[in-house]
């Protein structure tokens, strides 16, 4: 496993049960009950969540009548998924073991900034093949500036990779290999948060 991922699972390991305690933002509630309506109005109920961490936003989909695939690299956030009974792997998204077109739609929520720029390609062809064509996708990360380094804060020292950029830049990126039908920028303190729903045609 490459360094960076090594980082992230030592990282979300560590702090799998304080995360699995804390409450979400409301903004993020937000963005979550758009997509779960946005998929529902479609009907679209297979959902794959990739970076799941704790399994929070995987129980809002479960409980909204969705069937859930969980996946995450840290063993202990998929511990906690499965105690919120839901069907939770250990997985690295880079390489996923599903078929092809196994989900009708994918969630992927502050973990694609956790992947170097020189990977995107790879990844988003990895997305594009378990999605069904008509199916949807939804990316939330932070945004605003052109990033790729580590990062860490006062509160948790670890550092761990983060790579940002402008939502132009993105944008551009995501067309490549998806139509994008939503493009969002979200103010939070000292940063912006951009979220696309994007379409596999």
């Amino acid at each position: 496993m490459e360094n960076y991922k090594l980082q992230l699972v030592r990282y979300y390991d560590k702090y799998a049960s304080s995360r699995n305690a804390s409450l979400r933002d409301s903004w993020k509630c937000d963005i979550r009950s758009y997509f779960r309506d946005f998929l529902i109005t479609r009907q679209l109920g297979k959902i794959l969540e990739i970076g799941s961490g704790t399994g929070q936003d995987s129980a809002y989909f479960r409980d909204s009548g969705f069937q859930v695939t969980a996946i995450d690299l840290s063993e202990e956030n998929v511990i906690r998924c499965k105690q919120r009974g839901l069907h939770a792997l250990v997985m690295d998204f880079y390489r996923m073991t599903f078929q092809d077109q196994a989900f009708e739609s994918i969630y992927a929520f502050n973990c694609l900034y956790h992947v170097p720029s020189s990977d995107l390609k790879a990844i988003f062809q990895e997305l594009k093949r378990v999605l069904i064509s008509g199916g949807y996708m939804l990316i939330g990360q932070r945004g605003g500036m052109a990033y790729e380094g580590e990062y860490s804060n006062a509160k948790k020292t670890e550092p761990r990779l983060s790579v940002t950029f402008e939502k132009e830049e993105y944008e551009s990126i995501l067309r490549q290999y998806f139509r994008l039908t939503e493009s969002h920028v979200v103010p939070v303190r000292d940063y912006e948060f951009h979220w696309f729903i994007v379409e596999k045609t």
